[in-house]
């Protein structure tokens, strides 16, 4: 409130402005009493109002109210009544921002009043996860990392009592050292405050993205609650272990061709994706099937076979199979890997000995087996025949 004291006294009050606060890039209305709180008539009283940053007046708008006069006395329910529209600048800060008021009566000079203060408040006080930086990365599992995240506070004003939560639960990491919180007291317009964190990954964690809410709460300088999420992206990766073994067989003798399975199985954490196995050409052996198999994918800790044909064509009683592993990994990368699995074989005294005999053998064996019971019983019936024909001979003589 100012009082201004002269042939009358005139009181001038900011009585209301709204929307209270207003936002930027709206306009708001301010409205003003005059009182003349003296035994005076004012006459031709004038109101004008000067506008700083970031209020303004419409176009063509001198900011001038003719009021006329005022009687003495006349103040309280009869003041009168001044109505400003003022715009607020798009890029007005949160502050109370100030406007002067100036008036004069009777044709004498301007009086220039203290400001007025105006409430402005932007939408919302923004603070934000500015980078994100893990080391190393990526992390293996059963290894302890640094995350470091860089905290922007991109408001226009003050934000205090900033409470950083790293949600960890049901995840495959742990905080190390500390929990998985952070507490920054205050923060001005425009810096930024870092945040360190000790995490320690899970052996078993999965190789890929792992996604980590976190919350964010704090407090404006009018002291209103804010509450904002993100997510944390931390990678884990492991480097595809596997092994390939044969895991069946037909083939166990020199200068036969029998069938080989040949297994590979995923140990590791992450998948393996698109997996191709490949028998490469040798002049250990012949591949008498189709060269290449195509397994799909295999997850951690799963397994899958393909079946080939092949013929040795060595000497030796070991046979180095030459395979080719083509997959991706859990991040798509590609790989084309050359493994060699080993293949024994046996003589025929081994064979007996082991009792190692090859299923073929067995096979035709069994054949023989038929083939001489079918030709005895085939004897034996032209044998009876023939005797009860010499029989019947007998019995008619």
């Amino acid at each position: 409130d100012k009082v201004i004291s002269g042939t009358a006294s005139l009181k001038v009050t900011l009585i209301s402005q709204d929307p209270d606060p207003v936002g930027p890039g709206n306009f708001v209305d301010v409205r003003f009493k005059v009182d003349n709180v003296g035994s005076q008539n004012a006459k031709g009283v004038e109101i004008q109002l000067l506008p700083r940053f970031p209020f303004s007046l419409d176009p063509g708008d001198s900011g001038i109210r003719n009021v006329g006069s005022i009687q003495g006395g006349q103040a309280g329910e009869e003041g009168v009544i001044v109505k400003y529209r003022l715009r607020v600048a798009d890029d007005a800060l949160q502050a109370r921002s100030e406007i002067e008021v100036k008036y004069r009566h009777a044709g004498l000079d301007w009086q220039k009043l203290e400001p007025f203060l105006i409430d402005v408040k932007t939408p919302d006080a923004v603070l934000m996860v500015d980078t994100v930086k893990v080391d190393p990365s990526p992390l293996q599992p059963g290894q302890e990392g640094t995350l470091t995240m860089n905290i922007r506070n991109v408001a226009d004003s003050l934000l205090r009592n900033i409470k950083i939560d790293l949600d960890l639960t049901g995840s495959s990491f742990a905080p190390v050292g500390s929990t998985a919180s952070a507490y920054i007291g205050r923060l001005e317009s425009g810096k930024s405050s870092e945040v360190i964190m000790k995490l320690f990954a899970d052996p078993q964690a999965s190789s890929k993205a792992h996604r980590l809410p976190l919350r964010m709460t704090y407090a404006d300088d009018s002291l209103a609650i804010y509450s904002k999420n993100y997510t944390v992206g931390i990678l884990v990766y492991d480097g595809p272990s596997y092994v390939l073994n044969v895991e069946d067989r037909t083939l166990q003798a020199q200068n036969k061709k029998g069938k080989v399975t040949v297994s590979i199985s995923n140990t590791g954490s992450g998948d393996m994706k698109y997996v191709t196995l490949e028998i490469l050409p040798s002049d250990k052996y012949v591949v008498l099937s189709k060269d290449a198999e195509y397994l799909g994918n295999l997850e951690s800790d799963d397994f899958e076979t393909a079946e080939f044909e092949i013929y040795p064509a060595t000497n030796g009683l070991l046979v180095p199979i030459d395979v080719s592993v083509r997959y991706k990994d859990s991040f798509n990368k590609e790989y084309a890997d050359k493994r060699q699995v080993k293949l024994q074989l046996y003589s025929s005294a081994e064979l007996k000995k082991y009792e190692l005999t090859p299923k073929q053998s067995r096979v035709w064996l069994v054949v023989a087996l038929f083939v001489v019971l079918l030709a005895a019983w085939i004897a034996y019936r032209r044998w009876e025949r023939k005797r009860l024909r010499k029989r019947q001979k007998e019995a008619e003589a």
